[in-house]
């Protein structure tokens, strides 16, 4: 390759102004290794898994074209329209796609011809319609806005709704067209199977290059300046001169299928069986070994991969790993630590100890002179001399390139180490598993334990404040402090969480951060411990290391992976403004090739003099630096994908509906187009018209609701990437609810009418019935008056005559006056009996001392005494209680019948029958008396009492029916209804 000819190249693009854009693009000082890579195939639901080509339109979407059909993919679900399901679709193999100025999106298949779609509908263009041939392979735009699609018969050009056709006998050197692009001067560049040509002004002309090889792809940044991929080769065709480079040394023949430019001027190559191509440094560098189809690069900078084993994606993470792939001597890490000369240290799980200097490792093994290759500790004295523990070796003294061994042949507690801090005195102390701490002071060791005093054998990091104080984080027993040498402990007695301590970190305030093996935080201070767990917010209990950042924000590592919170967020849940952390986590996600974190070491976390935090990983060392987290500030377009009514799906539903009333159950399938991590967008959403607050969904992707009444609402979502930027604005779906008639206001106001009739009616039923009561009393006192009239007015008529004829005859005729006076005293008598039976016929007396059977019996029994009626009472059906109100009138009716018969009838005899029916009671009365002729009776004066029998009757809702014939007595039937 010609250095002076590719320079002039990377300047020129680097001149190139893009559009504003919210993220940048993959960053080129990263390795391959480094990037975020994510693979989604058919076990994610691609519908399969060789791609051939890649989009975003402008609502955000992601399209993939697949041998079975084309792709929808919203970051987190594939949408798939297929020929069984989109008629407009013709054939499966999607070869190509393409936007345009306009958003429309052009779907070239392979023997299906060319598919419009837009705003959710489709709209098929064939060989019928004037495409040359219905095998597409390529689309683009170029000048006026014509549409150039390339396929194995020809070029085909649409411009205004009208197909132009291009063959050999136009010009082309081929009619199988693999490749065309705009040339950014008009004109277009166009790959044949036969080499390329260059169409300008409707004119054809061939472009030699040498071998006149399939191009798979043309590439064209600036006019007059085009890249080629052929079959073989890359090439560069720059102001008439063609230029070849070879991607691969090992297989020097590749077919080049796809060529990008990203915005961060990565050159990017894909080809079938060299993978992915970037050139990095003035050489090509293979990241996989695919076959790579197609490459696009989305808003927020993610680099995209169409392969044969589906669909791939790269991005850049938030941290930064560097493993066995970027040259560390083995992947898992026990500690990391920058000296006073910024030389980063890593010490391995039997990899030995490794200097990572200028982006490169520099490994220390046994064979340079370390007792140990099991590295867990490193620090630095005050001059400059490297501390390094070990597993079983004790510990390593560096300097100047030379390794001097420390162990109990030394008077070194033991071989195992955890910890080592150099102290201000110049000691040096030394933290061992299960044999106490060592001091090596003035070349001399001195050894402290459970036996002489030490509370504990086993010492996971050891802490200096700034008065001297050291602090010591155990197993067993807490956390010790040694000041003075005066020891204290502190342990769950005192408040701590746990007594197995990993990591202690002291903040410029004095207060101790704890890390607990399974018990969380401790914040410790003045003696007094506040204890922070997962049900609190933490990522994980188990906390192996701790740091703070410039900016005051703790990190902890866990075995979860890492996570950071803003320590005056701590402040407020300690005083109780909040009852729960909110915290940052990263992962896998975020560039960290394992979330399981590696601590109970000194140093299992550092941070650098440049303020980045290193971790120690299972996967080598993870690295962020706080002050320059990438930030995605692409705000996600949302959209409302899908609404389902009673289970009736509505597809790309419009801005507003109406839905007809008894729909009950409403679902709303809502995305947000952010691809840079899919799974960390999170949601709210909000009916209006139902609910009062928005509700927090995280990153679920679907609202349920259902017995919405009838009415009209607006159900919004809003939504915000990976990094919280909230897109506000969001989506909104309104609808109205139609009620049923039963729901209307006029069915309102109809059942208030209904109500306020009923009202009225019952009133009048009532008023009725009050009218019915009254004329029945008014007759029971027209009766009385009748009877008052025909027996007392009349009997005290009687005995006025008899005492005016006493008193005329008692001068003269005594005996003859105490005739009139026995007459007046017997006249008197009867008129006192017929009063008290006047009486009776008001109030029942008989229903007060017995039930309606026995009485009637015993008021006819009374009636018919010392006279020569003959009574017979005869009881028919089953016997049963009856409301109040008709025993009542029965009784009076009967009382009325059987005194007629007594007074007036001269009968010998005298029926009642009671008959008890299911739905009514019949009362049937019969004398032989000497009758009378009922209707001259009727209507004669003074016979009330067969009246006042009829009203009863009535008012019971029943019927009086009353047979009588001079010489042929009297019967009388009542029938009453029961409910």
């Amino acid at each position: 390759m010609r250095g002076t000819r590719w320079d002039a190249f990377i300047l020129v693009i680097a001149l190139i102004i893009f559009l504003p854009i919210a993220s940048r693009a993959l960053d080129p000082q990263r390795a391959f290794t480094q990037y975020v890579h994510d693979i989604w195939d058919t076990d994610q639901g691609l519908p399969e898994n060789t791609v051939y080509c890649i989009t975003q339109t402008q609502d955000g979407f992601l399209w993939v074209g697949t041998e079975e059909g084309l792709a929808r993919f919203d970051g987190v679900r594939f949408t798939v329209f297929d020929k069984t399901n989109t008629p407009e679709i013709k054939d499966n193999i999607i070869n190509a796609l393409f936007e345009d100025r306009e958003g429309n999106l052009w779907i070239g298949t392979y023997g299906g011809g060319l598919t419009k779609y837009k705003d959710g509908h489709f709209v098929h263009y064939g060989t019928e319609r004037g495409l040359v041939d219905d095998h597409v392979i390529c689309i683009t735009q170029g000048a006026n806005d014509a549409i150039w699609i390339g396929t194995t018969t020809g070029l085909s050009k649409f411009h205004d709704g009208k197909f132009e056709s291009f063959q050999i006998k136009q010009g082309l050197t081929d009619n199988w067209i693999a490749s065309i692009a705009d040339d950014h001067a008009g004109g277009l560049w166009i790959g044949t199977a036969k080499g390329l040509c260059h169409l300008q002004n409707e004119k054809i002309t061939p472009v030699l290059i040498a071998g006149s090889e399939v191009i798979f792809c043309v590439y064209s940044l600036l006019p007059d300046d085009v890249w080629i991929g052929t079959f073989k080769t890359l090439n560069h065709l720059s102001h008439g001169q063609i230029d070849s480079y070879k991607l691969s040394t090992q297989a020097p023949n590749i077919p080049v299928r796809a060529i990008y430019q990203d915005r961060e001027n990565n050159f990017w190559v894909a080809t079938l069986g060299a993978g992915l191509n970037r050139f990095r440094n003035g050489t090509f560098e293979s990241f996989t070994s695919d076959m790579v189809h197609s490459l696009y690069e989305d808003r927020e900078g993610n680099l995209w991969m169409g392969t044969s084993n589906g669909l791939s994606r790269l991005r850049n993470g938030k941290f930064l790993s560097y493993s066995a792939e970027e040259g560390l001597s083995l992947d898992r890490v026990w500690c990391v630590f920058e000296d006073s000369q910024k030389q980063v240290w890593i010490g391995t799980d039997g990899g030995g100890l490794n200097l990572f200097q200028n982006g490169k490792f520099t490994k220390f093994t046994i064979h340079d002179g370390l007792s140990s290759d099991l590295i867990s500790s490193i620090a630095e004295d005050h001059d400059g001399n490297l501390w390094i523990g070990t597993l079983g070796g004790g510990v390593n003294r560096f300097n100047h390139g030379h390794f001097t061994h420390f162990t109990p042949e030394n008077g070194l507690a033991g071989t195992w180490i955890w910890s080592i801090h150099p102290a201000q005195d110049g000691s040096i102390l030394i933290g061992t598993y299960n044999h106490g701490l060592s001091v090596l002071k003035d070349g001399k060791f001195t050894n402290y334990n459970i036996s002489n005093g030490f509370p504990s054998n086993s010492i996971h990091s050891i802490w200096e404040s700034r008065d001297g104080s050291l602090y010591f984080a155990t197993v067993g027993a807490g956390l010790v402090c040694w000041k003075d040498g005066k020891v204290t402990t502190y342990s769950t007695k005192q408040g701590l969480s746990s007594n197995d301590l990993t990591s202690i970190y002291g903040d410029r305030n004095g207060v101790l951060w704890i890390a607990t093996a399974n018990q969380g935080l401790i914040r410790f201070e003045n003696g007094h411990a506040i204890n922070i767990t997962e049900k609190e917010g933490l990522l994980d209990d188990d906390i192996e290391g701790i740091l703070e950042d410039d900016r005051g924000n703790l990190w902890m590592s866990t075995n979860r992976g890492i996570f950071t919170v803003q320590k005056a967020i701590i402040d407020d849940f300690v005083s109780g403004k909040i009852h729960r952390l909110e915290i940052s986590s990263f992962g896998k996600s975020d560039g960290m090739k394992s979330e399981e974190c590696n601590g109970g070491y000194q140093s299992s976390a550092w941070k650098s003099q440049d303020g980045r935090l290193w971790f120690a990983n299972n996967k080598g060392i993870v690295v962020i630096d706080p002050k320059r987290i990438p930030i995605n500030r692409h705000i996600p377009p949302v959209l409302i994908q899908e609404i389902s009514v009673d289970n009736e799906q509505i597809q790309q539903p419009s801005s507003s509906a109406v839905f007809q009333p008894g729909k009950d159950k409403f679902e709303f399938h809502y995305t947000a187009l952010s691809y840079t991590a899919p799974e960390k967008v999170r949601f709210k959403f909000k009916l209006e018209g139902s609910d009062k607050d928005w509700v927090n969904a995280g990153t679920r992707r679907v609202a349920y609701y259902t017995h919405l009444p009838p009415g009209s609402y607006q159900f919004k979502v809003q939504a915000c990437n990976n990094d919280g930027i909230w897109n506000e604005a969001g989506a909104i779906f309104a609808f109205r609810l139609k009620p049923h008639f039963y729901q209307t206001v006029w069915f309102y106001l109809l059942c208030a009418l209904s109500v306020a009739a009923s009202a009225f009616v019952l009133h009048r039923y009532r008023l009725g019935q009050i009218q019915a009561r009254f004329n029945a009393i008014l007759a029971e006192r027209n009766r009385l008056a009748r009877e008052l009239h025909d027996t007392l007015a009349q009997g005290m008529t009687g005995i006025i005559s008899q005492l005016n004829a006493a008193e005329e005859h008692h001068p003269s005729s005594p005996d003859r006056s105490l005739k009139h006076l026995v007459q007046a005293r017997d006249l008197a008598r009867e008129n006192l009996n017929e009063a008290r039976n006047a009486i009776r016929g008001m109030r029942p007396q008989y229903l007060e001392k017995h039930s309606f059977v026995p009485a009637l019996g015993h008021m006819a029994t009374d009636l018919i005494s010392n006279t020569p009626v003959e009574l017979n009472l005869q009881i028919n059906g089953d016997e049963r209680s009856l409301p109040s109100l008709v025993e009542d009138n029965l009784l009076r009716i009967a009382q009325e019948a059987v005194t007629n018969c007594v007074k007036y009838a001269q009968a010998k005899s005298l029926s009642i029958e009671l008959r008890f029916q299911p739905r009514r009671v019949e009362l049937r009365i019969a004398d032989d008396g000497i009758g009378f002729d009922f209707e001259k009776a009727r209507s004669l004066d003074g016979h009330f009492g067969l009246i006042g029998i009829q009203e009863r009757a009535r008012q019971l809702a029943g019927d009086a029916r009353i047979a009588s014939s001079v010489g042929k007595g009297t019967e009388i039937l009542v029938s009453i209804p029961l409910a």
